[in-house]
């Protein structure tokens, strides 16, 4: 699939995590499982405790969610990766702080953070294949 199929299949398939309840954490780590046609419902209900920058509104719940989808691929690449995510993240947002990304009150959460999250996988997923621990069932 071209990457703008892959987009907007992405963007809406995280539309529907967001429906089902889930925060940014967990909408990012459950469609890197569901791409792979995997499960792992203790993991993505424990991952509600990144949600919201651990509640007080500190790093972006979407970096959290793929922070630990590289991890549970492999932790050995994930250490490189995932400081490249947070470097694009902070020059694409200017921030990585839920609290400065969502606005007053969460103002912008329906917008921003929707948004957001689908980039933030789409971006792990190209880090993951730069430094070759892409899951074979996403390749």
């Amino acid at each position: 699939m071209d990457k703008e199929l892959q987009f907007a299949a992405d963007t809406a398939d995280m539309e529907d995590l967001f429906a089902e309840g889930c925060c940014c954490t967990q909408a990012v780590l459950r469609l890197f499982l569901d791409r792979q046609d995997r499960e792992n419902p203790e993991l993505v209900e424990a991952a509600a405790g990144l949600c919201g920058g651990l509640f007080t509104g500190n790093i972006c719940g979407a970096i959290s969610g793929a922070a630990l989808a590289m991890s549970m691929t492999d932790r050995r690449y994930a250490r490189v990766a995932v400081p490249e995510l947070i470097q694009w993240f902070e020059n694409e947002y200017g921030s990585v702080m839920c609290s400065v990304l969502s606005g007053e009150n969460g103002v912008n959460r329906p917008t921003f953070c929707h948004a957001a999250a689908t980039a933030t996988y789409g971006k792990m997923i190209e880090l993951m294949e730069k430094h070759g621990f892409l899951p074979e069932a996403l390749q």
